[in-house]
């Protein structure tokens, strides 16, 4: 007898053990031989127990095999299996769609985390702006004072808060991949997969909004006049 290696791990077998199994009201007697791996998620027919033909010839026979169906004959499996009553049908098509509908609500997951570490620095930002105004038009006042032109000034704070919303998008994005293994890995039993598309569009996306934000939020420090910054000092 052969057995798939998780679940003998799971049911703590090793080789050599003897298994007593039913089959059909008949006990049956077998010897753990061998462990084998199975890939699940290949979608072909496989077991965790296999049994040599002596065992399996003692009780009746189950016979498996697939089907395409086209939708507009999916009516007739009603009649078939009221004619047929020991036969069991499983719809690839609606295990499909559930796990489909697992992905969407990870992807899902990804986008809503990405969305709040994004809203959650933009927040930060308008907040240190708000603290610092008057200390950047003091700033923006002497730069113009020794020759510097709107047009730099403004240059620099963009490119300031550019910066910091490329580096809070790809924290974000960082954030989101390592969340997504961690679901993939603990609670889906999936190997963890790299989703190159948020590392590329968070770095860009935080980098147009925040910096989009900052140079907003900073228009009065180019615009305010010198002199009068610099006697309120």
């Amino acid at each position: 007898m052969s057995i798939e290696v998780d679940y003998a791990q799971r049911l703590g077998l090793t080789l050599g053990q003897k298994l007593t199994f039913n089959v059909a009201g008949i006990e049956q007697h077998a010897t753990l031989t061998s462990l084998r791996e199975v890939d699940w998620g290949s979608m072909q027919p496989n077991f965790f127990f296999v049994f040599s033909a002596p065992l399996t010839d003692a009780g009746s026979a189950s016979y498996m095999a697939s089907v395409y169906i086209a939708q507009k004959d999916r009516n007739k499996l009603g009649p078939l299996l009221r004619q047929q009553p020991t036969i069991s049908m499983l719809d690839v098509d609606q295990i499909l769609q559930q796990v489909q509908k697992v992905v969407g609500q990870l992807s899902l997951a990804v986008e809503s985390i990405l969305v709040m570490v994004l809203g959650a620095g933009v927040l930060v930002l308008i907040a240190s702006i708000q603290a610092s105004i008057d200390e950047r038009r003091h700033e923006s006042a002497i730069l113009r004072t020794l020759g510097a032109s709107k047009s730099l000034i403004r240059r620099v704070i963009l490119v300031e808060y550019a910066s910091l919303g490329w580096v809070a998008g790809l924290i974000a994005g960082l954030s989101a991949e390592a969340l997504v293994a961690l679901l993939q890995y603990q609670v889906f039993n999936m190997p963890a997969q790299l989703h190159w598309p948020l590392w590329l569009l968070s770095p860009f996306i935080g980098m147009v909004l925040i910096g989009s934000f900052g140079w907003w939020f900073n228009r009065s420090v180019v615009t305010a006049p010198p002199l009068r910054t610099l006697s309120k000092a």
